[in-house]
């Protein structure tokens, strides 16, 4: 039954390097636009007389609005994609437990597996994958970390 830990994992796998392969870069995009965001406001402020003098109040209003619903858009991308992984992981998860125990329980109906092995192995199993399900959350806190210090 060890196999159904091996199928789990690659799936895992397969489903981080999916969604990461997707989100990494517009986490820097989220950079730019954070910073592109933080020029606009910077000009709008410290040019306050000027715009005022020259009345235009309309276009920085537009030009910051434009910025913004950019760096929106590409936040809620972001955010859907990674709301997206832990249903997901967790489909997985609990894929496993029901191929274990439709597996185990063959097994245990041809006597060659007792109850009390399948369920240790069930959890056994469980603390594995549960243990990649940790890791690819610490990896996603360390890429948005990452990309929000500048590093």
């Amino acid at each position: 039954m060890s196999w159904t830990i091996a199928v789990a994992v690659l799936a895992l796998l397969t489903l981080i390097g999916t969604i990461f392969s997707f989100a990494v870069p517009k986490f820097k995009l989220i950079q730019k636009l954070v910073d592109k965001l933080n020029l606009v406001s910077r000009e709008s402020l410290t040019g306050m007389m000027v715009i005022r003098a020259f009345n235009t109040q309309n276009r920085e209003k537009e030009r910051f609005d434009e910025v913004n619903k950019e760096l929106t858009k590409t936040n809620l991308f972001v955010n859907r994609l990674m709301a997206f992984l832990m249903p997901a992981m967790l489909f997985i998860m609990n894929g496993v437990i029901l191929l274990i125990t439709w597996v185990g329980a063959h097994q245990i109906n041809d006597f060659s597996l007792q109850v009390g092995d399948m369920m240790a192995f069930m959890q056994y199993a469980m603390q594995i994958i549960f243990s990649f399900l940790m890791m690819a959350m610490i990896f996603i806190l360390f890429h948005e970390l990452r990309y929000l210090l500048h590093v």
